[in-house]
């Protein structure tokens, strides 16, 4: 067996017969070698480029990479020390804005949206196949069925009315997906009818009776689909297709579509909602921020028509989750395989209550002071008073009641130390949100590493997301580790503060901001900033609050 294929030995057996008999015979196994670490392949892309991105600087003429729409969440790809290094943050990595000095010693930072994520915009944007290529990533083998010619692919087809939580659901999956480096991208229908006939179309559109409509939906709708297919042939692995889906003739041109390709598997998910108090909810979140909205009355038309031809998705129809009242009950139908049953896992742990998650990095550290990754040091003299700031923060803010809090934070000696003055109803210690594990570097500073392991300095400049410390652990490897952190944060009603370490935070803020893993390792967390964002249901809003220590 080859060094290539990545074992470390092989056992040999010969059956024979013996007097009608048949018996096993171990020969004997092969020995185990050593495996080298491989150097990751480069980044392709220089800091900044790319289409919609940007570069700005701040006033120590560190160049920041910018996400599009005006994010400021990426900080600097060579500048201060990373994991547990000294400050990783200034004003300017958080965005260079600073607001007025108020007498708890906070600083309001930050105050912006995210209507979008970075896969879900029109699919009529001339270039997103050509920029998605997906050449030199590695073929993934756990999808679906990889017996297939083309391997598994999977279609997720959402069904429901308006105001339902169809796109709460297909923005939420997709972005867990992402998380989890799946490649995923939503095409959303009712994006491919704007782009066609304008924002605003009267309810008689929706008009089954209509044929003229009828005809001009359904084209829409096969445009989408060969998008689907298109973007899932070029490397793609999971496609959702974000729409009504209500009738039986559009779920069979779907199904028709799909079987033209081999491998290829739908996995309905359909939103069903009787509880009142959950449809104004919806209809309140599509009026602030859909630009389909139109008004009351012509929206509750256009819902009377989808009602009238609308069909359940049936058992014969194949696999589906009927999601009720936005996850108060989930029917489900020959769910089988990897993928759909995490989807599913996941999908069970969602509801559209509102809350905020708040986010802050443990106080500084004896090993902050002097540059050293690793390590359980105690909190700086510095550290201390941002813990005692940070408590009369959450006091302070009326969106935490003490009574309703629950506070989160690793096990280890800075960040048990930081959220220790915190009144709350529930404290939690996670080991999952324990810092990255350094291995053999541990107790290092980045001038130490570079001079003793420089293979391994080099690897980690080369690929920072995938490079795994010697007997420690990659980025990759703690977005393994925190999905359970990830159920338990949206199954969560109440809200919800994490006190944690920059890699952890990092890959956290990713999720919620819907970021791809390539920026993850340098995502600005500076020490003693809490980040506030405010999950919803077309986006993510977050807040910044620096303290002044």
């Amino acid at each position: 067996m080859s060094s290539a294929s990545g074992a470390a030995g092989a056992a040999v057996m010969v059956a024979q017969h013996d007097g009608g008999r048949r018996r096993v015979i171990l020969l004997g196994c092969a020995a185990s070698f050593f495996v080298t670490y491989l150097l990751r392949r480069s980044r392709s892309k220089a800091v900044g480029s790319g289409k919609g991105g940007g570069v700005f600087k701040s006033t120590s003429e560190r160049t920041f990479r910018r996400y599009p729409q005006n994010s400021p969440s990426v900080g600097p790809r060579n500048g201060a020390p990373g994991e547990e290094g000294r400050h990783a943050g200034t004003a300017a990595a958080a965005g260079g804005r600073v607001g007025p000095l108020t007498s708890s010693g906070l600083n309001n930072t930050l105050d912006f949206s995210h209507p979008d994520g970075p896969n879900i915009g029109p699919a009529s944007d001339p270039g997103w196949l050509e920029n998605h290529d997906q050449e030199g990533l590695p073929v993934k083998t756990d999808l679906l069925h990889t017996g297939h010619m083309k391997g598994g692919k999977l279609l997720i087809c959402v069904i429901g009315l308006p105001a339902r939580g169809k796109t709460y659901i297909a923005r939420k999956v997709a972005r867990y997906l992402r998380w989890i480096n799946y490649r995923t991208r939503v095409f959303c229908l009712a994006r491919y009818r704007q782009d066609k006939y304008g924002h605003k179309q009267a309810a008689e559109f929706f008009d089954t009776a209509n044929k003229e409509y009828t005809s001009s939906r359904m084209e829409l709708l096969a445009c989408a689909l060969d998008d689907s297919v298109g973007y899932l042939n070029r490397g793609g692995e999971v496609a959702i297709l974000d729409g009504t889906n209500v009738t039986e003739a559009r779920r069979n041109a779907i199904r028709e579509r799909l079987q033209r390709e081999d491998g290829y598997e739908i996995l309905w998910i359909e939103s069903i909602c009787e509880d009142p108090q959950v449809i104004a909810h919806n209809v309140a979140q599509l009026r602030e921020a859909s630009p389909d909205y139109v008004a009351d009355h012509d929206f509750e038309r256009r819902i009377a028509f989808y009602k009238i031809d609308y069909v359940h998705v049936r058992e014969e129809e194949g696999s589906y989750a009927k999601v009720f009242d936005a996850g108060r009950k989930l029917e489900l139908n020959r769910i089988h395989g990897f993928l759909p049953t995490k989807i599913i896992s996941f999908l069970m742990n969602l509801h559209i209550m509102p809350r905020p998650v708040y986010f802050t990095r443990h106080g500084e550290s004896i090993f902050n002071i002097h540059g050293l990754i690793g390590g359980d040091s105690s909190l700086s003299p510095k550290g201390e008073k941002f813990a005692d700031l940070l408590s009369l923060f959450i006091h302070n803010e009326p969106e935490l009641p003490p009574d309703q809090l629950n506070v989160w934070t690793s096990t280890m000696k800075r960040a048990r130390a930081t959220a220790a003055k915190i009144k709350c109803a529930r404290y939690v210690e996670w080991r999952s949100l324990r810092e990255i594990e350094v291995g053999v570097c541990d107790g290092l500073s980045y001038d130490q590493i570079r001079d003793n392991f420089p293979q391994e300095y080099k690897a980690r400049e080369m690929d920072k997301l995938r490079y795994r410390y010697p007997r420690g652990e990659s980025y990759m490897d703690i977005i393994s580790r925190l999905e359970s952190v990830i159920f338990e944060l949206e199954r969560q009603q109440a809200p919800v503060v994490i006190v944690a370490h920059q890699a952890v935070l990092r890959c956290l803020y990713a999720y919620f901001l819907d970021l791809p893993p390539e920026e993850v390792p340098y995502l600005a967390i500076p020490l003693h900033t809490v980040i506030k964002v405010t999950p919803k249901a077309y986006g993510c809003a977050e807040k910044r609050y620096k303290m002044m220590v």
